[in-house]
């Protein structure tokens, strides 16, 4: 299985990166823009599984880069994880109507963001996360 990594922040990055390692079978691209995300997500020779973006980057952010994504048809049934400081009602509706798997709010736990990974990419679930907090999504 192949995800995609997107986010301005380094650190952040890393996080995911060091996260992503931790679940077998999971081969992760990073990125620091959407542009870069969608160069990749585009290319012919490249297919992903799963896109994890922050919401938040300069010049286009993750909810634009979702709404690129599901415009294009082959695209469509990616799943989606973005990731946000900002969890006020109106942001968290309007993700929610992009079809994205999970809305995450930062700073995020490693357990609970390792469970909604795995639920993402149909991977059983590690029964030490099943006591994380209630989900902003079903």
């Amino acid at each position: 299985m192949k995800a995609l990594l997107v986010d301005d922040n380094e650190s952040c990055l890393i996080l995911l990166q060091g996260l992503m390692d931790t679940i077998p079978g999971v081969e992760v691209t990073a990125t620091a823009s959407a542009s870069e995300a969608w160069w990749h997500l585009s290319d012919p020779n490249q297919s992903f599984d799963l896109l994890i973006a922050d919401v938040s980057m300069p010049m286009v952010g993750g909810v634009e880069l979702t709404q690129r994504v599901r415009a294009h048809s082959s695209l469509r049934k990616l799943r989606i994880i973005l990731c946000s400081a900002v969890h006020d009602r109106r942001t968290v509706e309007s993700v929610q109507n992009l079809g994205v798997s999970y809305y995450v709010v930062k700073p995020f736990d490693l357990k609970l963001m390792k469970e909604k990974i795995q639920r993402a990419l149909g991977l059983s679930v590690d029964s030490a996360t099943l006591h994380a907090p209630p989900k902003l999504f079903p």
